[in-house]
Formats: structure tokens, sequence, C-alpha cells
């Protein structure tokens, strides 16, 4: 019996956050972006801002219940990211493996900033067996770990659509993310097309379960 989910998120900065840790009240969403990414970057040499700094805007969720239903979610924070996060706790449930490409070297981290900045109790996220995929396909090795995109492509999956942290903010400040949405699907079903298939050649899966659940997850 199966019940897993997979998950992908996408995030920008968390613009009021910064305003407050930056003292920069007076100045624009994009103003405030623009001197923070520059300053960071001066500091550290790169524009990717620590995790507890950034905020959800996309999230695509793959379950497969226990009677190998599959259904595919991608949410966005139009009702407010704690709304989100809400969502999530109840997709996962009190008995789902959770599954991502990154788990526990970004999404787990970046969720657990999000559920203490809104103070959402959530006994599912973090109670949930979990699969970090990159580190569970490279034995733990970081040397030998793939990039998401290029595996896919080497294992004939659907193309992702590779976008940018100033491709994926401008998206953001134009209030026009279905790209965002889409990119953050396509990662979240090939993350789990990977798992089954690693599941397979483990022995974990047989081949009619494997194309089943393949066939289910084509027509969802």
């Amino acid at each position: 019996m199966r019940n897993e989910v997979a998950i992908s998120i996408t995030t920008v900065p968390d613009i009021a956050a910064l305003k407050v840790i930056h003292q920069l009240d007076g100045l624009s969403d994009k103003g405030v972006l623009s001197a923070v990414l520059h300053l960071h970057n001066q500091r550290t040499g790169s524009r990717a801002l620590p995790l507890y700094q950034q905020q959800l805007v996309s999230l695509a969720v793959i379950k497969c219940s226990e009677a190998e239903e599959i259904s595919i979610h991608c949410f966005g924070a139009v009702h407010g990211e704690a709304n989100l996060l809400k969502q999530l706790d109840e997709l996962i449930g009190s008995n789902s493996k959770l599954i991502a490409w990154e788990l526990n070297a970004h999404d787990l981290p970046l969720i657990n900033y999000r559920l203490l900045k809104h103070c959402i109790v959530s006994e599912n996220i973090n109670n949930a067996p979990t699969v970090d995929l990159r580190s569970e396909l490279a034995n733990g090795e970081e040397s030998a770990s793939a990039d998401l995109a290029g595996l896919s492509s080497s294992l004939d999956l659907p193309e992702l659509l590779e976008m940018d942290q100033q491709e994926t903010i401008g998206y953001f400040l134009e209030k026009q993310l279905d790209k965002v949405h889409s990119a953050t699907q396509t990662r979240a079903m090939n993350s789990y097309l990977i798992y089954l298939r690693n599941q397979l050649i483990h022995a974990k899966l047989s081949t009619n379960e494997y194309q089943s659940i393949c066939k289910s997850l084509r027509e969802a």
C-alpha cells in the first residue's frame, strides 16, 4: 500500500522581513530587493539569501494514495503563505512518506522557518518519513550528486523550465506566476517519477506497479 507525497517549492525573498532587517521601510518592494541583493552579493559573492529570509510563492504536490490514486495540486500564496502551509500539512496527512529532490538541504528547513514565522502547529510535516532524493541517489556523496534538470533530460522525462532567481522575482513582482507554478509542478512530477524508477530498480516496486502508477500520473 502506497501513501506518498512528492513536493516542490519555489521561493522569493521575504520582502517584509528584509525591510525590518535592513530598516528599509521607505523603499518600494523592487527597491528593497535591489538594495538587499546587491549588499548580499558584495558580502558573500552570491545573490542567494539565507533560507530564513525567503518566502514560499509556489507549491506543487503529487499525492499517491494507499489505493494508488494520483492527485496533482499546485498552490500559490494568493490566500496567504500560512494558508499554503496548512494545505500542505493536510495533504501530507498522518501517515504519508514525504519526497522531494532536496528535501533535507532546502525544502524542509525552509518550510520550518515559514511555520515558525506564522506560528503554525504542524504534526504531519515534520513527523512524516522522508526521502531526500538527490542525496539518496548519490548515496550521500555530494561529489556524486546530480542536478534535477540534467538527470530529467537523461531519463527522457518532461523538460524542466529553468528559471533563475531574477526571473522568478520578476514574475512575482508582476503578479504573473503561471510560468512559476508550471515549473514547480514539473519539478515535483519529475522528482516523483525518478523516485518511482529508483524504487523499481531496487526491487521495492514491481514492473506492473511501476507502469500502473506512471500511467496514472500521465492521465492525472
